[in-house]
């Protein structure tokens, strides 16, 4: 009888977690089994509508190709959100895989990185949807931005914090006469 001590158990989940990254190819995340242009052709002018939480309706499209990069489109249309354009750029790992990493720009603060990171997902599941022939899987775009709001939270909640002390201080400075905003009635210097 063998027993298995931290180290096998260890080298256990290496050799399963190994065996199935090779199973599916051993090329990563974003990553599919189709040529770079059989994948680009797929994706030109794709477009895919889905329901978020059952009332933001949503609607995927790519507008424009540059070479191997997709301009793609993402509309909320009962949303706050305005609607925003990324890229999804595919490249080719060899010539039987592919793989398209999609690119928002990132913002001026967490709220904004976060709602880059959040279409950055959503254009992983429409390159998904459109790549198979299905429409979006709306659960799984649920699930994925729950996890994606939750690893920002903690920036979310600093960059708050940062600007409640700064208002604070500011009220604080106009309270005690420091910050008028009026450099003209200064008596400094007379």
């Amino acid at each position: 009888m063998r027993i298995i001590t931290k180290r096998t158990g260890a080298a256990a989940i290496i050799i399963a977690t190994a065996s199935m990254t090779a199973g599916c190819g051993g090329h990563g995340p974003n990553s599919y089994l189709m040529p770079k242009d059989a994948v680009v052709a797929k994706l030109e002018g794709a477009e895919r509508e889905f329901l978020f939480a059952d009332r933001d309706e949503r609607t995927v499209r790519a507008i424009r190709r540059s070479g191997d990069t997709l301009k793609v489109q993402i509309n909320y249309a009962n949303s706050s959100v305005s609607s925003q354009t990324c890229e999804a750029r595919v490249e080719a790992i060899d010539e039987e895989w592919s793989r398209v990493t999609p690119v928002c720009p990132e913002g001026e603060n967490a709220t904004d990185n976060l709602q880059s990171e959040l279409n950055e997902m959503q254009i992983d599941e429409f390159v998904i949807a459109v790549l198979y022939n299905k429409p979006i899987d709306a659960s799984m775009v649920f699930k994925r931005t729950s996890a994606v709001a939750i690893d920002n939270i903690g920036d979310i909640t600093k960059e708050i914090h940062e600007e409640v002390q700064a208002s604070e201080n500011q009220t604080a400075r106009a309270a005690a006469g420091w910050d008028s905003g009026d450099a003209s009635g200064s008596d400094w210097g007379n």
